[in-house]
């Protein structure tokens, strides 16, 4: 196929990054330039997102790119020199921290699981309708909530995938809204008849954590939860657990086989060795 301009064309230069690309559709650049060295040129067909300069938007234009700079990548060596520059004494440290970290994530999405079917129970109980304008504003509150989440296993999603991942995250906290605003009214309610608050005393530990977790001192993690405006979603989620645990007390928890779907790689290792796969059981 061949590119047809709407007209005449001008010498135009592209930054290959995703910003100086948003306003076209193409494919794989990657696999454009694969086997290309510096100075290589190539080009594609691609169409317009949207009107560019004049040519009408699902146009196709012809993207002429030049590689300037060829970079690869070398992962390092595994070994004690790598543990010291991330201020481990050696290898073993840091193989076994990193170990303490995957088993504390792992312990904490279990929690986060049961937590949230717990609640989901709750929400179910608010029978009313929620105003776009507080969806939103929920939204955002529900995104602050889930990047604390993070920060307290000491990841910065922000920082994760060039903000992909948060992205992602934003958009799962829009289309869950209003079952957060809907238990937010909820555990707001259960804590006024119970009497449940969170102490300064409390908020100064988590902040203490969360300074742990991330790193940093306590004075910069202060700085950053009144930078984002988290202090009201920090308090919040303190509260939440209060009542998770009052609610937890009185709930009738059954306990359920996890679907194959749920288990990761190496649990459903685990049970195909014990002889639980395809619902089968080992006689003994």
């Amino acid at each position: 196929m061949k590119a047809k301009p709407s007209r005449p064309s001008r010498a135009t230069r592209f930054t290959v990054r995703p910003s100086g690309l948003q306003n076209f559709k193409l494919d794989d650049i990657v696999a454009l330039f694969e086997g290309k060295k510096s100075g290589d040129e190539a080009e594609t067909i691609a169409k317009t997102t949207g009107e560019f300069e004049g040519i009408p938007a699902d146009s196709d234009v012809t993207l002429r790119f030049k590689l300037k700079e060829v970079h690869e990548l070398v992962l390092p060596a595994i070994d004690d020199e790598l543990a010291k520059k991330h201020n481990y004494d050696d290898i073993e440290e840091l193989e076994m921290d990193l170990r303490l970290k995957l088993e504390d994530y792992k312990r904490q999405n279990v929690e986060r699981k049961y937590r949230d079917t717990l609640m989901d129970k709750l929400a179910e109980l608010a029978d009313f309708d929620v105003p776009e304008n507080l969806l939103r504003e929920q939204a955002t509150r529900s995104y602050d909530r889930q990047r604390m989440e993070y920060m307290r296993m000491g990841l910065d999603i922000e920082k994760m995938e060039d903000g992909k991942h948060a992205d992602s995250l934003k958009a799962a906290a829009l289309e869950n809204a209003e079952r957060a605003i809907k238990l937010h009214f909820i555990v707001d309610k259960i804590a006024e008849s119970e009497n449940l608050f969170v102490t300064e005393s409390e908020f100064r530990r988590e902040i203490e954590l969360l300074a742990n977790r991330q790193g940093v001192s306590l004075q910069k993690m202060l700085k950053v939860v009144q930078e984002k405006n988290l202090e009201e979603q920090i308090r919040f989620d303190l509260l939440e657990r209060k009542v998770f645990d009052l609610v937890e007390e009185h709930a009738e928890v059954e306990e359920v086989e996890s679907l194959d779907s749920e288990l990761t790689p190496e649990e459903k290792a685990a049970k195909a060795e014990s002889g639980e796969e395809d619902g089968s059981e080992t006689e003994e």
